[in-house]
């Protein structure tokens, strides 16, 4: 998400941090250390768009003063600490030694697969918050130009510019697939919400359904099986209620029960302001 800027004078480690809109769409978590990545994606993206500019550590400091520290987390004390790919709390919730050692196993043989890709594209590997701040240059994800930091407005995507292992070539496939399904997931999820103040359930069929969306009665039924697939609704057909395996096994006029769980919609999803300066 990409929050709206501070629109008065800020001081140091004061003011809205922005991030770029495109940093979960597009998958660069899966592709780098995923927390302090993300960090840092936040203090490249609120250098771009308050503007700050000079160098990394002149930015750190106008946004940061000395509370860097605190901004991490846990994740490093400064630029200079090592990067994590595994963190202690994510071993928190690991149910015994086992595992915790599938975990570490996991994520070793995931940081040497990106850790390989990196090397193969000739794109350098950080040893630490800093080295990995110039990875993200590397990659396009960010520029820097006499102190002045910008980032594209559409971030590249990590299988165009790397050569990737088939386990995470699919995994960038399916995000791919689910980006070509939100705009019709969205315009489902509005019609409910803002159109009918968000029911528990609805009764009504994929014509109907479609054509009160605007949207075309495939599409919907693509977008009602996303929502099911995430947890956000169930389907329904009958008395006594038959679960519906897939939107698809409807035709346009079969009633239905479409049963929101809009807790964890919420849960789930982020809303998003748009501001300017990332280009």
């Amino acid at each position: 998400m990409t929050l709206d800027r501070d629109a008065g004078e800020s001081k140091a480690g004061e003011g809205d941090i922005a991030v770029h809109q495109d940093w979960f769409a597009v998958g660069w978590p899966h592709v780098l250390p995923r927390h302090q990545a993300f960090l840092m994606c936040m203090v490249l993206s609120t250098a771009a768009t308050r503007p700050v500019t000079g160098t990394l550590d002149e930015v750190v400091r106008e946004l940061f003063g000395d509370s860097l520290a605190a901004f991490l987390r846990g994740l490093g004390e400064d630029l200079d600490s090592p990067v994590l790919w595994l963190q202690p709390d994510d071993l928190a919730y690991a149910e015994g030694a086992e595992e915790e050692a599938r975990l570490r196993a996991e994520t070793a043989a995931h940081r040497a697969a990106c850790e390989d890709a990196l090397r193969a594209g000739g794109f350098p590997v950080p040893a630490t918050i800093r080295d990995l701040v110039d990875t993200m240059v590397a990659l396009g994800i960010a520029r820097t130009t006499d102190g002045r930091w910008s980032m594209p407005e559409r971030l590249p995507l990590p299988e165009d510019v790397l050569a990737l292992p088939e386990r995470l070539r699919e995994t960038f496939r399916a995000l791919r697939r689910s980006d070509a399904v939100a705009p019709w997931k969205h315009a489902l999820a509005r019609y409910l919400d803002d159109g009918l103040g968000r029911p528990g359930e609805l009764f009504t069929t994929p014509g109907r359904l479609a054509e009160t969306t605007g949207l075309d009665p495939d599409d919907l039924r693509t977008a009602l099986d996303d929502l099911v697939e995430e947890g956000d609704a169930r389907l329904y057909r009958g008395v006594p209620r038959v679960p519906v395996a897939s939107a698809r096994d409807l035709q346009d006029h079969q009633r239905f029960h479409l049963v929101l769980d809009w807790d964890h919609y919420d849960e789930n999803h982020f809303v998003v302001a748009r501001t300017d300066g990332l280009s």
